[in-house]
């Protein structure tokens, strides 16, 4: 039942960060950032505390890979999406900053190294 709610919680979390993301692009939306902000700190925070008894060595290698490939990946797509909407970033975090980019593919890469370290616990999983 904790995993479960631990997950549903984490799910939450990161639907705020993606509101958040949303009203950055499109600022029109009449919707406060402070409510999103909030929303992240504390299903994170619930997710932490329901998750403390499933630490990450419980969690087969290929589940932890496949977070550190497809999270990132997600919000760079979100990225693309909000773009072609015609949205354009207040903060500057958008698909035309290099720093984005130089993040994205530095996850992408570690988490390919990960999986070059264990290829054995990989296929196990």
């Amino acid at each position: 039942m904790n995993n479960l709610l631990s997950k549903v919680f984490l799910l939450l979390a990161a639907l705020s960060f993606s509101l958040l993301i949303i009203l950055d692009f499109f600022p029109v939306i009449e919707f406060h950032k402070i409510y999103s902000f909030i929303g992240i700190l504390l299903f994170g925070f619930l997710s932490a505390i329901t998750e403390k008894n499933n630490s990450s060595k419980n969690k087969p290698a290929k589940q932890i890979l496949i977070m550190w490939a497809i999270a990132p990946t997600a919000l760079i797509l979100l990225l693309v999406v909000l773009t072609l909407l015609g949205g354009h970033s207040e903060s500057g975090v958008g698909i035309d900053n290099p720093v984005v980019w130089i993040l994205y593919i530095g996850t992408i890469i570690s988490a390919g190294l990960r999986l070059k370290k264990n290829p054995g616990e990989i296929d196990k999983a």
